[in-house]
């Protein structure tokens, strides 16, 4: 009992990856269906990189099944499903060492892969990549890297109304993804979906206690930030700055909220800094790149 990890029960449709395109992060669902349609011998590439010193994983194969599947089409008119008929398919599962983490015991884990046709190796690459590509979730918490973003965003602007239209805005991904990933997050409990007291036609996020279990840690970069002088760290905050504007400059980022940008600001982007709002200077230690207060552009 518990060798073995159990897939939680979820009745959420998937997404479908022949009516959106592809945003990366992609979840897990998509991924599978990107590896499905993919070109046999770039997988097995990726696959043999999995095991020969570029992955995290090694696995065996647990299950390899040739099997006939039926296809069906919705007729809206008739209201129940045709059968049009069938397509052969290959599916894997296969069985891979987990030592355990933070949040999960030591057990065995699994990665899957389902092919169309009689292909045994595209099938067993599949799988290979799929569970090379959850080795994150497996050390931690199992969410998605956008569902990590997601919690940490709302960690970060607390009393602040978050809700799908500003993530999607914040994350650069489209509406429908992140309100996926919303909803999983709610019913795991890691997020409480409450009316907006400004607005009564939408919801604010926050954060549960479960939820805040699941945060990244800021380790290692907090202590070893530390150990560097504060001349070197005040040097590392404003060359930051720099590249994001530079990325700003390029439209490589279109959100952002940093002092430089914001209207309040009066400075030379060097060692003067001035806040309008506070009225006073500011050290360079005072500078943010996420400001709550910010508003448009700079003079």
């Amino acid at each position: 009992e518990g060798l073995i990890e159990t897939e939680p029960a979820n009745d959420t449709p998937p997404p479908d990856l022949t009516r959106d395109p592809l945003e990366l992060p992609a979840e897990r669902a998509l991924r599978l269906q990107a590896l499905a349609r993919a070109d046999e011998g770039f997988t097995l590439a990726l696959a043999y990189s999995t095991q020969r010193g570029y992955g995290r994983t090694h696995a065996f194969v647990g299950e390899l099944r040739i099997g006939a599947v039926e296809v069906e089409m919705e007729i809206p008119e008739l209201g129940f499903a045709i059968a049009l008929g069938e397509i052969t398919v290959t599916e894997c599962e296969t069985v891979n060492q987990f030592k355990g983490s933070k949040t999960e015991p030591p057990q065995f884990t699994r990665g899957y892969g389902l092919v169309f046709g009689l292909s045994e190796r595209k099938a067993i690459s599949v799988s290979l990549v799929d569970r090379a590509l959850r080795w994150q979730e497996s050390l931690g918490s199992g969410l998605s890297p956008l569902q990590l973003r997601i919690l940490g965003f709302v960690a970060d602007h607390v009393g602040q109304p978050v809700g799908v239209a500003r993530l999607a805005d914040e994350l650069q991904v489209t509406r429908p993804t992140v309100s996926d990933s919303v909803k999983l997050l709610v019913d795991r409990g890691l997020l409480l979906r409450r009316a907006d007291p400004l607005d009564g036609r939408s919801h604010a996020l926050r954060l549960t206690a479960t939820g805040r279990r699941h945060l990244p840690a800021g380790e290692p970069f907090a202590p070893a930030l530390a150990t560097l002088p504060l001349e070197e760290r005040e040097t590392l905050l404003l060359a930051l700055m720099r590249l994001l504007e530079a990325l700003l400059a390029s439209g490589e980022v279109q959100v952002q909220r940093m002092c430089w940008t914001c209207s309040q600001y009066r400075g030379d982007r060097d060692r003067r800094h001035h806040c309008l709002l506070l009225e006073r200077d500011l050290g360079i230690a005072e500078l943010r790149t996420d400001c709550a207060e910010h508003k448009g552009e700079a003079a």
